[in-house]
């Protein structure tokens, strides 16, 4: 089970990369190359508005990066209280072997 994406409505430009794999330094992954690339399309004449790519934890899932420009083009449609969504966080947190304590 995977939480619902957000509700938002948007009339937000976003640029799509595919990289197969970013090489990794000693296990660490290089993130100097990552700031290059989001420098190089936040300056880009097409002006997205973010960017769009898949998730180095779950290659099946979509993350989304937004450049702070982004916001005028963003309204939200809907919300949904934490509390009522806590079975969905619950099954994401065991799909990742991940848990939350205080």
């Amino acid at each position: 089970m995977m939480l619902e994406p957000c509700a938002c409505s948007s009339t937000a430009q976003h640029a799509s990369l595919s990289i197969s794999r970013l090489p990794t330094q000693g296990g660490n992954r290089p993130y100097a190359p990552c700031g290059a690339w989001s420098d190089a399309l936040h300056d880009h004449a097409g002006a997205p508005d973010g960017i769009a790519y898949r998730s180095r934890h779950d290659p099946d899932a979509i993350c989304v990066a937004l450049f702070e420009r982004a916001g005028t083009a963003l309204s939200v449609a809907g919300t949904t209280p934490l509390p009522a969504m806590l079975g969905a966080v619950a099954a994401v947190l065991d799909r990742y072997g991940k848990s939350v304590s205080t």
